[in-house]
């Protein structure tokens, strides 16, 4: 049986799994731009993708995610709330199947 081969491995990953850029900027930008990617505690390749990002209006997938989840959360919290007022009796219509859909993304 052969050898594992982990660089070999981490090359075919990182060939299906990300696509290269190669880019060229004058002198000296790529150690300003190492600067501020330190000081935000990110890699110069993370900093420069948020950067382009950023300004081609692209949201960060996760941030999306964060962003339903914590919305689904408050109106499952504001029914839950409704729902245990003294003067009303809890009504099962209140969580209807989407609000269900929701709570299983957040199990």
């Amino acid at each position: 049986m052969a050898e594992f081969n982990k660089i070999k491995y981490n090359n075919e990953y990182n060939k299906q799994s990300y696509d290269r850029i190669n880019l060229m900027t004058e002198k000296g930008k790529k150690s300003q731009w190492s600067e501020k990617a330190k000081a935000a505690g990110l890699s110069l390749n993370a900093y420069i993708t948020r950067a382009v990002d950023n300004y081609a209006g692209i949201e960060n997938f996760t941030k999306v995610e964060e962003k339903a989840k914590e919305e689904a959360r408050r109106e499952v919290l504001a029914k839950v709330a409704d729902a245990l007022k003294p003067d009303k009796q809890p009504d099962k219509s209140d969580f209807d199947e989407d609000i269900k859909k929701r709570l299983q993304g957040l199990i």
